[in-house]
């Protein structure tokens, strides 16, 4: 089942319908993979009946939505995520403007879950990422979080007990005004373990760092540099490709000067570098619309 984007909203990944998980075929040898479709995973169980697509009015009229008014279903339809509560205390602005958002709300079947940060944190984020992380059979929250005075991290919340909690968590990078992107969220070395891939400091430090997903904090296994999947003032995202590639998961990232596209492999808790692609790379269009790869 496709997930569905209200009409007239911008959808996060730059497409106006996620992809069939049958185009995400981790059997098919050279698949294309995005991380952010969640069809990769292994599929909840439905629950009995879809949620109700709420109208955007209605949503408008019950929610203070961001500027980017992006709701986020899951690919079987049953959940909806979305950042609202606009705010401006945070005062960094690599998205684009000074507006972060302090509340993460999601819907599933009848009921509302709803995330308040406290004054000292925001969603330094576009959109959140529901995918099945725990691979429980039920879809988790992946959304970037930045806390003042020590920059962005991962927060991973999931209803537990008909509550939405923090799950999981990778640390705040340990400096003010410090951000992170996410580049893959996949069983990266294939060992039946999810792990996160993202960018640490993509302006500065450019960082490719991994952990492998568990419960409380993540710690981070390996990391490469230089790599840049962001450029400041851009809302684009998007800039990784992973593919399946003679057997391997290979995530394909921009080189930290942007000239180049890199192909690097997760294997034995290291990244290693398997390709790089010539490319002038454009940080305001997702990355997939710019490479042709074989």
């Amino acid at each position: 089942m496709k997930a569905i984007y209200c009409i007239g909203l911008c959808l996060f990944l730059g497409s106006c319908l996620l992809e069939d998980e049958k185009s995400i075929d981790l059997s098919v040898e050279n698949a294309p993979l995005r991380w952010d479709t969640s069809s990769y995973y292994p599929k909840p169980a439905p629950l009995p009946e879809p949620i109700e697509i709420p109208c955007l009015d209605t949503i408008r009229n019950t929610y203070v939505l961001m500027p980017e008014e992006i709701l986020v279903y899951s690919p079987d339809s049953c959940m909806l995520a979305f950042l609202a509560g606009p705010v401006a205390r945070y005062r960094h602005g690599v998205l684009g403007d000074a507006i972060e958002a302090e509340e993460l709300i999601i819907l599933r079947d009848t009921s509302e879950y709803r995330i308040k940060l406290t004054e000292e944190y925001v969603f330094e984020d576009i959109a959140p990422r529901l995918v099945d992380i725990d691979q429980d059979g039920e879809w988790e929250c992946v959304v970037i979080r930045s806390k003042q005075g020590v920059g962005g991290g991962i927060a991973i919340y999931k209803i537990i007990q008909d509550s939405l909690v923090e799950y999981a968590y990778v640390p705040e990078i340990g400096r003010p005004n410090r951000w992170l992107n996410i580049a893959a969220i996949a069983d990266l070395d294939q060992d039946g373990i999810i792990e996160i891939a993202w960018v640490q400091a993509p302006h500065i430090g450019k960082y490719l760092k991994v952990a492998k997903f568990q419960e409380g904090a993540l710690e981070a296994l390996d990391y490469f540099s230089p790599v840049s999947n962001h450029q400041i003032g851009s809302k684009i995202l998007d800039m990784s490709l992973l593919r399946l590639e003679n057997g391997q998961k290979v995530l394909y990232i921009p080189h930290g000067d942007g000239n180049q596209v890199l192909g690097m492999v997760f294997q034995d808790s290291t990244w290693s570098q398997t390709r790089a692609i010539d490319l002038n790379v454009d940080y305001f269009t997702p990355l997939r619309d710019q490479i042709i790869l074989p």
